[in-house]
């Protein structure tokens, strides 16, 4: 393996990596990122083939475009797990529009939800074999796509986009659909007994009840996580493998 091979290696697992603290919930220092991505170039680049022309700033570009694009296809469940956990949140704000004279700074429990959904999905993710899926991703990437050989690192067509974008839309959809009914169910049958006997100062009991109920239908519906996203991140690295070939190619295979 020469030092080129290695440099164009490194520069896709950098580029690769560069979405994953983010998307874990976790802050890791550049320098880490960049001695994760030196060892991983280190154990894949010998499996890869090297373009002809070997190290060139085209080349560079294009192994940095291309690690990227592969990184996003790969971090989008996660950023579906955090969108439904401010899904969740936004619902336990909504029993000031069924209520009268519910105190405006109650409706903010955001931020915990999306922190919880983001801790529980990072869980899910390494113990349905996230880390692997990732370099397992790559290495299958230095096989398909040659380093310094990206003709095209844009070449993901917007069929692909759209299939992907559905796919964790629904991913989505499925963690938050539970504890939002669960939510909803309670405010609104709170905020109807509130409007029916407005004496009744029911508000005050809305937003813990329906945290309890949103907490308890998420307790329930947690068992089927692992599955849904081991599903979704299979998808993803279909998704992430495509892009390597079709770059390859020059356009879609």
């Amino acid at each position: 393996m020469n030092a080129a091979a290695w440099g164009l290696a490194w520069m896709r697992c950098a580029a690769f990596l560069a979405a994953f603290p983010q998307g874990l919930g976790m802050a890791v220092p550049p320098a880490i990122q960049a001695l994760a991505a030196a060892a991983l170039a280190l154990a894949l680049a010998p499996m890869a083939h090297t373009a002809p022309h070997g190290l060139t700033v085209t080349a560079a570009l294009g192994e940095l475009l291309l690690g990227a694009g592969m990184g996003f296809c790969l971090r989008l469940p996660l950023l579906a797990v955090q969108a439904a956990g401010q899904a969740v949140g936004f619902s336990t704000s909504a029993a000031m529009f069924l209520m009268q004279g519910l105190p405006e700074e109650s409706g903010g429990g955001g931020n915990l939800w999306s922190a919880a959904y983001t801790q529980l999905g990072v869980l899910v993710y390494f113990s349905a074999g996230g880390p692997q899926a990732l370099i397992a991703t790559l290495a299958g990437s230095m096989r398909l796509a040659p380093l310094g050989g990206v003709l095209n690192p844009a070449a993901a067509t917007a069929s692909d986009l759209a299939a992907l974008a559905a796919r964790l839309s629904a991913l989505a959809l499925a963690l938050c659909l539970p504890p939002l009914l669960a939510s909803y169910t309670v405010q609104w049958g709170l905020g109807l007994v509130f409007r029916a006997s407005a004496r009744m100062q029911l508000y005050v009991f809305a937003l813990p009840f329906a945290s309890l109920a949103a907490a308890g239908a998420l307790a329930l519906a947690l068992p089927s996580w692992p599955g849904l996203l081991q599903r979704s991140m299979d998808f993803s690295a279909r998704a992430a493998a495509g892009l390597a070939a079709a770059a390859a190619a020059g356009g879609h295979p």
